[in-house]
């Protein structure tokens, strides 16, 4: 019998889980996921720029299991014709620096719509996060649908709230190819993009924050001529 220390074991057990699935292949220099375009761009360029890669946290790695359910939770839904599930969607965009891809992959694609599902914790007090829309927003102008629908089911009690909206060329501009541009040129000039979050807990939570502190000083150093 082969003798581990209990705390060895724990260790052992939340690294089998954390990196199951890092897919490294979704932080390229030269690709950009979708679901993180919705968030700052400043974390999109230390993710690609030598920094550790943050591995998944407990929501996360639960909201992945839950994905592997949408076939059952969608199943004899009206309106849902031909649902495939998983679907990716990519674009293309060159500019001086070379080119670069926006990819993702929405939850279900059917004929009518994209349909985006998020696996979280309700709170009646709060909005529907924004970024929810601009995330199924983004799948559904790549996939050519007119509509995009949004699943938020409570992880506790699954209490399931639907929100639905209208695909908007002009926000998938603004947002995701934003960022996007944003990022890539901050890549290839290594200056952190001049744009931060959208939200104040990202820098509450962010793997980077210290590191996006000290690279803002040595960025307005360097555009000083003080380096």
């Amino acid at each position: 019998m082969i003798l581990v220390d209990k705390e060895e074991k724990k260790l052992m057990i939340k690294s089998n889980l954390q990196n199951h699935d890092l897919q490294l292949h979704r932080y390229q220099k030269d690709k950009f996921g979708i679901s993180e375009l919705v968030f700052c761009p400043k974390k999109s360029f230390f993710i690609r720029n030598g920094s550790d890669i943050p591995k998944p946290n407990g929501k996360m790695i639960t909201g992945t299991l839950f994905h592997e359910l949408n076939p059952i939770a969608i199943k004899d839904l009206p309106g849902v014709t031909n649902p495939l599930f998983e679907q990716e969607c990519k674009t293309e965009i060159t500019d001086e620096y070379g080119t670069y891809t926006i990819t993702g992959h929405s939850d279900v694609l059917c004929d009518e719509k994209v349909m985006e599902f998020k696996f979280t914790k309700i709170w009646k007090r709060k909005p529907i996060a924004d970024y929810y829309f601009y995330q199924a927003n983004a799948y559904a102008f790549l996939q050519d649908r007119n509509e995009y629908e949004i699943i938020v089911i409570d992880k506790d009690t699954l209490q399931v709230e639907i929100f639905n909206g209208e695909t908007n060329q002009k926000q998938f501009e603004e947002v995701i190819l934003g960022n996007a541009r944003l990022a890539w040129e901050a890549l290839n000039t290594d200056i952190m993009p001049p744009v931060g979050p959208m939200y104040e807990w990202e820098c509450k939570y962010c793997d980077f924050f210290e590191e996006c502190k000290s690279k803002k000083t040595h960025d307005a150093m360097k555009q000083a001529g003080l380096l």
